[in-house]
């Protein structure tokens, strides 16, 4: 079965910006610190990937949706984001930590 992403960015930041509200008190147990490499997998918008990144870790988020992704982009152009399927990522980097609050709600 071939199910099509339909994420709508504009309404997720109007409407579930509560999730990412809710994701930031899980920043303080990834505890990200500065030069440190993070994933933020399932990064939908960019909010958290953002907020980790003012730790001075160096992140970068990935999403399977390209109009997620795009949206993030628009936001936060100083971060590195990317569509990919978390289940078949590869990486040409290592990490320090993968953050992932979408594998959590």
């Amino acid at each position: 079965m071939n199910l099509k992403n339909q994420w709508q960015p504009g309404s997720y930041d109007q409407k579930l910006h509560f999730v990412s509200s809710y994701g930031k008190d899980l920043i303080a147990w990834l505890q990200p610190a500065k030069d440190e490499v993070i994933l933020d997998l399932g990064c939908g918008t960019g909010d958290l990937t953002h907020e980790i990144s003012l730790a001075g870790a160096r992140v970068g988020g990935l999403d399977a949706s390209g109009d997620m992704i795009r949206r993030a982009q628009e936001k936060y152009p100083e971060i590195v984001f990317a569509v990919g399927d978390a289940q078949r990522f590869k990486l040409n980097y290592a990490c320090d930590a993968v953050f992932s609050n979408a594998a959590l709600h």
